[in-house]
Protein backbone atom coordinates (compact mmCIF):
# COMPACT_ATOMS: atom_id res chain seq x y z
CA UNK A 1 0.00 0.00 0.00
CA UNK A 2 3.05 2.46 0.91
CA UNK A 3 4.90 1.33 -2.76
CA UNK A 4 0.97 2.50 -4.13
CA UNK A 5 1.27 6.03 -2.37
CA UNK A 6 4.97 6.72 -3.39
CA UNK A 7 4.01 5.80 -7.20
CA UNK A 8 1.16 8.20 -6.81
CA UNK A 9 3.52 10.86 -5.01
CA UNK A 10 5.82 10.02 -8.26
CA UNK A 11 3.32 10.71 -10.81
CA UNK A 12 1.91 13.69 -10.03
CA UNK A 13 5.36 15.50 -9.77
CA UNK A 14 5.93 14.26 -13.47
CA UNK A 15 8.71 11.85 -12.56
CA UNK A 16 6.87 8.76 -14.46
CA UNK A 17 6.21 10.90 -17.84
CA UNK A 18 8.98 9.17 -19.51
CA UNK A 19 8.19 5.73 -18.23
CA UNK A 20 4.29 6.33 -19.72
CA UNK A 21 5.42 7.90 -23.21
CA UNK A 22 7.13 4.28 -23.59
CA UNK A 23 4.16 2.34 -22.31
CA UNK A 24 2.13 4.30 -24.83
CA UNK A 25 3.89 4.02 -28.29
CA UNK A 26 5.00 0.33 -27.01
CA UNK A 27 0.93 -0.63 -26.35
CA UNK A 28 -0.58 2.23 -28.93
CA UNK A 29 -0.32 -0.47 -31.79
CA UNK A 30 -1.83 -3.15 -29.41
CA UNK A 31 -4.81 -1.31 -28.83
CA UNK A 32 -5.31 -0.08 -32.54
CA UNK A 33 -5.47 -4.03 -33.59
CA UNK A 34 -7.71 -4.47 -30.63
CA UNK A 35 -9.65 -2.09 -31.68
CA UNK A 36 -9.89 -2.94 -35.32
CA UNK A 37 -11.30 -6.34 -34.49
CA UNK A 38 -13.62 -5.46 -31.35
CA UNK A 39 -15.21 -2.80 -33.29
CA UNK A 40 -16.95 -5.16 -35.80
CA UNK A 41 -17.83 -7.48 -32.77
CA UNK A 42 -19.52 -4.33 -31.43
CA UNK A 43 -21.40 -2.80 -34.45
CA UNK A 44 -22.79 -6.74 -35.01
CA UNK A 45 -23.99 -6.88 -31.45
CA UNK A 46 -25.49 -3.48 -32.56
CA UNK A 47 -26.56 -4.80 -35.61
CA UNK A 48 -28.21 -7.46 -33.84
CA UNK A 49 -30.25 -5.38 -31.41
CA UNK A 50 -31.53 -2.82 -33.86
CA UNK A 51 -32.69 -5.95 -36.56
CA UNK A 52 -33.96 -7.38 -33.11
CA UNK A 53 -36.05 -4.15 -32.55
CA UNK A 54 -36.86 -3.12 -35.71
CA UNK A 55 -38.25 -7.06 -35.90
CA UNK A 56 -40.64 -6.25 -33.33
CA UNK A 57 -41.80 -3.16 -34.47
CA UNK A 58 -42.89 -4.23 -38.16
CA UNK A 59 -44.59 -7.11 -36.05
CA UNK A 60 -46.54 -4.54 -34.51
CA UNK A 61 -47.41 -2.73 -37.08
CA UNK A 62 -48.29 -5.59 -39.54
CA UNK A 63 -50.81 -6.39 -36.90
CA UNK A 64 -51.69 -2.61 -36.44
CA UNK A 65 -52.31 -2.73 -40.25
CA UNK A 66 -54.28 -6.20 -40.00
CA UNK A 67 -56.94 -4.33 -37.40
CA UNK A 68 -57.34 -1.19 -39.07
CA UNK A 69 -57.85 -3.09 -42.75
CA UNK A 70 -60.63 -5.16 -40.64
CA UNK A 71 -61.92 -2.40 -39.43
CA UNK A 72 -61.81 -0.74 -43.25
CA UNK A 73 -64.01 -3.61 -44.19
CA UNK A 74 -66.56 -3.33 -41.60
CA UNK A 75 -66.84 0.17 -41.95
CA UNK A 76 -67.19 0.22 -45.86
CA UNK A 77 -69.90 -3.27 -45.12
CA UNK A 78 -72.02 -0.80 -42.58
CA UNK A 79 -72.05 1.93 -45.21
CA UNK A 80 -73.65 -0.71 -47.91
CA UNK A 81 -75.73 -1.51 -45.41
CA UNK A 82 -77.24 1.94 -44.79
CA UNK A 83 -76.91 2.93 -48.68
CA UNK A 84 -79.46 -0.48 -49.13
CA UNK A 85 -81.89 0.88 -46.73
CA UNK A 86 -81.88 4.52 -47.53
CA UNK A 87 -82.98 3.11 -51.21
CA UNK A 88 -85.62 0.82 -49.65
CA UNK A 89 -87.17 3.67 -47.75
CA UNK A 90 -87.39 5.87 -50.45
Amino acid sequence: MSFGLILIAISGIGLTRPMENVSFRLFSPLESVLRSVASPVADAVTNYSDVRALTEENDRLRSETERLNAEVARLREDSTQREQLERFWR
